[in-house]
């Protein structure tokens, strides 16, 4: 069993895929789904950090990917805490997801880190969002997804590793790769 990770998939999504340089939004999945399967085996784990679609009806395409998949919400799922109807929605994501949190602790290879959809800080655009759904930084290495840029490690964010698929070549993230980079990350003493 290998373990991944991945966020911002972002079924269905015009500006996404076209930011991502696919003229449609199913020429987009189609190649998601593809780039998933040709790396990710049935009983592999997956952890999901976020944004799966921000239209519902596009949750059924998890149904194609490979593996058993956890979810860390994000802002775009109708699972996400911010959501005041979030719960209602539960039942329906659990059919695709094994488990469905905010965020998670993980200790893997002896590296201890955190799981978010979102990074301590930064943001997608100028002005920070959602900052009362964020990890407060008190140190611990952090695995996020959320920022749709291709650097995996920012300088100006240390202990962080970015899984988001625009950083990773619009594939999942393997777990070694990962635990390369937060461990890079870690300042000498």
């Amino acid at each position: 069993m290998t373990v991944w990770y991945t966020s911002d998939l972002h079924f269905g999504h015009q500006l996404v895929a076209g930011e991502r340089g696919f003229g449609s939004p199913s020429a987009h999945d189609l190649k998601l789904i593809s780039n998933w399967n040709k790396l990710v085996a049935d009983d592999d784990l997956v952890w999901v950090l976020g944004d799966i679609s921000i239209r519902p009806q596009f949750l059924h395409s998890v149904r194609f990917l490979s593996g058993r998949k956890q979810l860390i919400t994000g802002n775009h799922d109708q699972v996400f805490p911010m959501h005041r109807d979030a719960y209602k929605h539960q039942p329906e994501w659990l059919k695709y997801f094994e488990s469905i949190q905010p965020f998670a602790r993980r200790k893997a290879a002896g590296v201890e880190f955190l799981m978010s959809h979102f990074p301590y800080s930064a943001d997608s655009k100028d002005v920070v969002r959602f900052s009362q759904y964020r990890l407060k930084d008190e140190g611990m290495l952090l695995v996020h997804g959320h920022l749709h840029v291709p650097e995996k490690v920012h300088p100006d964010r240390p202990r962080q590793v970015h899984v988001g698929l625009d950083a990773w070549d619009l594939k999942p993230a393997k777990e070694d790769d990962v635990l390369d980079l937060l461990t890079l990350t870690v300042p000498m003493v």
